[in-house]
């Protein structure tokens, strides 16, 4: 984690440096904040942490317009409906549960990645980023 965001913070412009620093802080604090010793039960601290993640992620992708971008808020909105599902049948077991959260997470650190290229591409052809509106 700690390298992709480096990499894509270094490598990208704007868009790319604000997703690194978000899914950073994102990845430190569910860390902080789950409760590994039960895991059967809902995680609503790491929900909302999840939720105002998501809220960023879309801004950046509405705000900036980049493929990569829609492919991070797609994975954190599959993470949210992870979250729901198991708010929803608390009979989906924790293992399930972490699979498809850890599934989901680093799915959307391949797409961070994915920004860094297009970043680095970007800088490499000397292409300026589009003016914001």
């Amino acid at each position: 984690m700690a390298v992709i965001c480096l990499y894509a913070f270094l490598s990208g412009g704007a868009p790319q440096r604000v997703t690194a620093v978000v899914t950073a802080i994102g990845w430190l604090g569910s860390g902080y904040l789950q409760q590994p010793a039960d895991l059967i039960d809902p995680q609503y601290a790491t929900f909302a942490l999840d939720l105002v993640l998501l809220l960023v992620f879309a801004w950046i992708a509405l705000h900036w317009r980049r493929g990569w971008s829609m492919a991070v808020v797609s994975f954190q909105l599959l993470t949210m409906l992870t979250h729901i599902a198991i708010m929803i049948d608390l009979r989906i077991a924790a293992r399930a549960y972490v699979t498809a959260y850890l599934a989901w997470s680093y799915l959307l650190l391949l797409a961070v990645a994915w920004g860094g290229w297009a970043g680095w591409k970007d800088r490499r052809r000397g292409k300026a980023p589009p003016p914001q509106t």
